[in-house]
Formats: C-alpha cells, sequence, structure tokens
C-alpha cells in the first residue's frame, strides 16, 4: 500500500505544462510481492469538454463521470502488460486504492490501476518488466519508479527517471533477487 500513496504522491503533478497528458509507471517489489501501477494524468480541460459532451448525449451527474473514470481505467489496464522472466504474467489490473483516484488534483484528473504478484508467485530471483501503451495519440510526458525493498534486492532496474519527453518509462524493468536469511541478518 505504501508504493500506492509514494507513486500518486510522487506523480502529482507533472511539471511540464497544465495541458499535457502524462503516464507514470512503477514497480515495486517488497515483503508482500511484486506491485506494478499504471498511472494517467489528463488535464482538467480535456475531461471537461469530454464530459459536456458525454452529457449531452445520456445520462446525468455521477453516471456520467463514473462511466467516464470507468473509461479511463479501462484505458490503462488494455495498454498494460506484465511480464515476469519473459513471459506474459496472467495478473488482475484493477482501479488502484486512493481516495484521488478519478479526481481532479492540481490541474489533472488522475486515474490508477494496480496489479499485484505475491510473493509465493515469485521465483527467487527474476526480472519483471512493465510496458504501457495507453493512450498513443496523446501529447505524453512520462516518469517511472522502481523500488526494491526486504527481503528482495535489485541488481539492475531501468528507473527511476524524472518527468520528460522521452517514452523509455513506457516499458520499466526490474531485475530482482531474493536475500538469504542468516543468523547475523539479511544477506543476498
Amino acid at each position: 500500500m505504501l508504493i500506492l500513496l509514494t507513486l500518486l504522491a510522487t506523480s502529482l503533478a507533472h511539471p511540464l505544462g497544465l495541458s499535457e497528458w502524462s503516464l507514470r509507471t512503477g514497480l515495486h517489489v517488497g515483503e508482500e510481492g511484486l506491485t506494478a501501477m499504471v498511472i494517467g494524468e489528463v488535464p482538467v480541460s480535456v475531461v471537461a469538454r469530454e464530459l459536456r459532451e458525454a452529457g449531452a448525449q445520456s445520462k446525468t451527474g455521477r453516471s456520467i463521470v463514473d462511466a467516464y473514470t470507468a473509461k479511463r481505467q479501462a484505458e490503462l489496464i488494455e495498454g498494460s502488460e506484465l511480464r515476469i522472466d519473459g513471459k506474459a504474467h496472467a495478473v488482475r489490473w484493477v482501479p488502484a486504492p486512493s481516495p484521488i483516484n478519478g479526481k481532479a488534483v492540481d490541474g489533472f484528473f488522475v486515474y490508477a490501476v494496480v496489479a499485484r504478484v505475491d510473493q509465493a508467485e515469485l521465483p527467487s530471483s527474476f526480472e519483471a518488466t512493465l510496458s504501457n501503451r495507453a493512450w498513443p495519440r496523446a501529447d505524453l510526458v512520462y516518469a517511472a519508479d522502481v523500488r526494491t525493498e526486504a527481503p528482495w534486492s535489485s541488481n539492475s532496474a531501468s528507473g527511476p527517471t524524472p518527468w520528460g519527453r522521452d517514452p523509455g518509462p513506457r516499458s520499466l524493468r526490474l531485475r530482482a533477487q531474493r536475500l538469504m536469511s542468516t543468523s547475523d541478518g539479511v544477506e543476498p
């Protein structure tokens, strides 16, 4: 849960302009296992325009916003793929449990999805790759975050990366190794 809060807090709001969409990817491996997260930010002006258009066609009030939020989260989910050791790993992507998911914050609506792999499913050494291809036609800025904590260590990762226009964070990689417990502590 800490990774969710950390990624969401550090994602708000990207520094490159209120008219640009953003995409942030994250991988975290720790005591509970592997967490993959994708966060998208859409400018308030875009969401307001699209909600007005949707409201003119059907539904009312909250149902329009809820449907729009579900649509944006589905786009993030459909664009996401988690691989472990080169093989697609079947995970269940769900909306991230955060009070700001689907809400406007600092000029952007925030949409976040998360998938988890239980520690028992992970080999003692693995490479995880998170790819996201959502919103291919949007003018995006990107960022990424990779974190490890006991009982894991990382010997290679493609993040963290600061906000920028390089689409590299669309594909994030983490190599992790489970640490062994010894009578004196923990070692690789």
